[in-house]
C-alpha cells in the first residue's frame, strides 16, 4: 500500500491498518508486558496515560516506525 492508499484510509475511515510495524516477537513480548500488568493492575483497556505506568506502552509511544507514519499523515 502506497502512501496516497494510507492517506485516503486514514482520511475516510480515521484508522489505518495492515502495515507491519513491530515485529512478530516484539508483539509478543509487549502483549504479554500487557498482560502481566493486568494480572496485578486489573483491566487497562481504555484507562489514560497507560504509557506513564508501563515501559512497554512507552516504549510504542515513541516507536520510530509509527512515529514516521503518523508524521507523513498527519504533519509533524
Amino acid at each position: 500500500m502506497n502512501i496516497n492508499e494510507l492517506s485516503n484510509n486514514y482520511i475516510k475511515n480515521g484508522f489505518i491498518s495492515g502495515i507491519e510495524i513491530i515485529s512478530k516477537e516484539d508483539v509478543i513480548k509487549h502483549r504479554k508486558y500487557l498482560e502481566d500488568a493486568e494480572k496485578i493492575i486489573g483491566n487497562l483497556h481504555y484507562k489514560p496515560k497507560v504509557h506513564t505506568i508501563l515501559k512497554s506502552a512507552y516504549e510504542l509511544s515513541k516507536n520510530k516506525n509509527i512515529l514516521d507514519i503518523v508524521e507523513i499523515l498527519i504533519g509533524p
